[in-house]
């Protein structure tokens, strides 16, 4: 099943974080954040695989997905039987000429470059709200 997590660690120490209603504030836009780089992530994943796969049904690029669980995010394919081998990541690949697609290594990896970027319009309108 190819999966990735999505994360952001946020500390949240110093003044500003003083008060229940900052630090639940601040909680509200790290799991905003999860979500818009995992959001981003599926987008990848999707139009990556539009560009890979060679016969599609439309069925595997359909069950891509954000996974939400309470505080982190990540993008999976839902347990599609043969996601792993479309991935790459089985015993069947190394005994066949297919090694794989590797669309969720690839992306994971865009995306830890892609993630300042996502997020810095998030902690802005944070830090609007916290001035304001």
């Amino acid at each position: 099943m190819p999966s990735f997590r999505v994360n952001v660690a946020v500390d949240l120490k110093g003044a500003v974080f003083n008060s229940s209603a900052t630090k639940a504030e601040a909680a509200r836009t790290v799991i905003a954040i999860n979500d818009a780089i995992a959001t981003e992530g599926v987008n990848q994943v999707v139009d990556k695989l539009h560009r890979v796969l060679r016969n599609p049904t439309g069925y595997y690029v359909s069950r891509i997905a954000v996974d939400r669980r309470q505080i982190y995010r990540g993008v999976w394919d839902q347990k599609v039987p043969y996601g792993g081998w479309l991935e790459g990541v089985t015993a069947r690949n190394s005994a066949s000429s297919f090694k794989g697609y590797h669309v969720f290594a690839d992306v994971r990896q865009a995306l830890r470059s892609d993630a300042r970027k996502i997020a810095e319009p998030l902690v802005a309108d944070f830090i609007q709200r916290m001035n304001g």
